[in-house]
């Protein structure tokens, strides 16, 4: 999927969530932001219940959890 796909993608009807994870979950609450690292891949998943952005080596560890997942995109953090 090229550029041209992310950005319909990012503009279509469907939100794109980004899917995080903390080893902090007591802060949660009182994030306002997310971070990305500059220097992970991530991707866009279609899955069941939507579409999210997730750290491209969670996927693994994700699939049991998510089920089955469809990569539409990758990009880096930066």
């Amino acid at each position: 999927m090229g550029v041209a796909s992310l950005q319909s993608l990012l503009n279509g009807e469907e939100p794109v969530r980004l899917l995080v994870w903390t080893t902090t979950p007591w802060t949660l609450t009182a994030n306002m932001g997310i971070a990305v690292n500059p220097e992970l891949h991530y991707v866009v998943i279609s899955v069941t219940s939507g579409l999210f952005v997730v750290a491209k080596q969670r996927l693994e560890a994700l699939k049991s959890v998510i089920g089955e997942l469809v990569v539409l995109f990758e990009l880096m953090g930066k």
